[in-house]
C-alpha cells in the first residue's frame, strides 16, 4: 500500500464495551419481547391484561427481539485520519468526512460526558459546540476553518492529536 492510502491513525470504539451495563440494559427488553412472543403465539396464551393482536407480538418480537439488539450490540465509532482527510462513522447512524486542510488547530482534552453534554453519542452543547462520544473522558478538540469547535472522543486522544498534528506539518 502507498502512502496516501494508509491511515495515520484508525481507532474503533465499541458502544457496549465501553458501557458494560448497556449490554444488561439491553438484554431486559428482548427477554420480554421472547416471553410475549412465546406465552401468545408458541403457546396461545394471551399476554397481558390487554393482549395485543398476533401481528403486533410477531413485530414487537422482530423488532425487540433481533432487530434494536443487533443495532445496539453492532453500534460503535470509527475515526480515521489519512493523508488528507479525517472520517467518523458513527455506525449505523452517521458518518461525516472533514478535510485536514479545513482543521485549523486541535488538542487534547478532558470532558466530563454527562455533565459537559448530557451522555454519550453524538451530541451538541451551546457552550462547547458538537461532540462524538463512545466512552471514557478523553479526547481531541478541533477548531475548524469556519470557526466551530468539534470534540472527538478516544480512547487514544494523544495519538490522535498527533496524527493530525503530523498534517500540519507535512502542509
Amino acid at each position: 500500500m502507498n502512502e496516501t492510502t494508509r491511515d495515520a491513525f484508525c481507532e474503533t470504539q465499541w458502544l457496549v464495551k465501553a458501557h458494560w451495563w448497556l449490554a444488561v440494559l439491553i438484554a431486559i427488553a428482548p427477554v420480554i419481547g421472547w416471553w410475549a412472543f412465546v406465552q401468545q403465539i408458541v403457546l396461545h396464551r394471551p399476554f397481558g391484561n390487554n393482549p395485543g393482536p398476533d401481528w403486533l407480538v410477531w413485530l414487537i418480537w422482530v423488532v425487540v427481539g433481533f432487530v434494536m439488539p443487533a443495532l445496539l450490540f453492532a453500534a460503535r465509532m470509527t475515526t480515521r485520519v489519512s493523508a488528507h482527510n479525517l472520517r467518523l462513522v458513527y455506525f449505523p447512524l452517521y458518518s461525516r468526512t472533514i478535510p485536514l486542510d479545513g482543521v485549523k488547530s486541535c488538542e487534547t482534552v478532558e470532558y466530563r460526558p454527562i455533565r459537559d453534554f448530557g451522555g454519550w453519542g453524538i451530541r451538541w452543547s451551546s457552550r462547547l459546540g458538537l461532540a462524538y462520544l463512545v466512552g471514557g473522558n478523553q479526547g481531541v478538540r478541533l477548531e475548524l476553518a469556519g470557526g466551530t469547535s468539534l470534540l472527538i472522543g478516544s480512547q487514544r486522544a494523544p495519538e490522535l492529536a498527533n496524527a493530525l498534528r503530523a498534517y500540519e506539518r507535512r502542509t
